[in-house]
């Protein structure tokens, strides 16, 4: 333990007693791709009408990232609708030989972000708000929590209603090694890209107490259950998973303190 927190082999062990493969939605046709990023995600159809942007095995990033994207996605969404829901997306080889717009040809498991339809990239430029306070809160205390090495982390808006969302997590906590990226943070507050962060704080700086106190709240077992489950095939097992839910459990409490000077207060 480690004030109060297990030590790392600790939750490796707590992480491997829960790590059951969560459940999995087919992919039904592809919409659209490739889209914006690195990663070459596409927009899909799945089972239920549900859409997604999803991210495929052998990916120009490589698998490590589909990891993250569902672990701190999952992470995020404890702190309530920080990001669109994560799925894991069984892309199959009936799927794949009606789809040649995908180059990824490997039939198995990928990773989709929920499609919010009207939005756009804050790291594109432009987006000055107003955006709505109670998701810009989130969605900034997630990230000074979360993005580690990330500095420049990206935010999807929805222009008609000012809704934001935390996306596109696959290099949070990277390079995953031990010891884990600092706990002072990159430069402490961080932002989705495009952003000012005294600007955007300025807009959420009156609902961030409820959700730093919902995060101080939350228990290190729910922080691991975010990162159980993420399928072995993406290459990204128990001890690098763990990794990633020990350095949040060690951030924490943290996040008021890297706030506190933009803010006007104390932490």
């Amino acid at each position: 333990m480690n004030g109060g927190l297990p030590d790392l082999a600790e939750t490796v062990r707590m992480l491997a007693a829960v790590d059951q493969q969560l459940l999995t939605v087919e992919a039904e046709l592809w919409l659209d791709g490739p889209l914006n990023g690195g990663s070459q995600a596409h927009h899909l159809r799945c089972a239920g009408g549900t859409e997604y942007a999803v991210k495929f095995m052998g990916n120009p990033q490589g698998n490590m990232v589909l990891a993250r994207e569902l672990g701190f996605g999952r992470a995020a969404r404890l702190l309530g609708e920080t990001t669109p829901e994560v799925a894991i997306v069984e892309i199959t080889q009936a799927f794949l030989d009606v789809t040649p717009q995908i180059p990824f040809r490997q039939p198995g498991l990928a990773v989709g972000s929920r499609w919010v339809a009207g939005a756009f990239d804050t790291k594109l430029g432009g987006a000055t708000g107003p955006f709505l306070p109670e998701d810009l809160a989130r969605v900034i205390i997630f990230q000074t929590w979360a993005a580690g090495q990330n500095q420049d982390p990206a935010g999807l808006v929805e222009i008609t209603t000012g809704r934001t969302w935390s996306v596109d997590h696959g290099y949070y906590c990277y390079p995953n090694t031990i010891p884990a990226p600092p706990d002072t943070g990159p430069g402490g507050v961080v932002v989705p890209g495009g952003l000012q962060p005294a600007a955007a704080i300025g807009q959420a700086r009156d609902k961030m107490d409820p959700v730093l106190d919902l995060l101080e709240q939350l228990t290190f077992d729910s922080i691991i259950g975010a990162f159980a489950g993420a399928p072995y095939v993406w290459g990204t097992g128990a001890q690098e998973r763990a990794e990633m839910a020990h350095y949040l459990g060690r951030r924490q409490h943290l996040v008021r303190g890297f706030l506190a000077p933009l803010r006007g207060g104390t932490p």
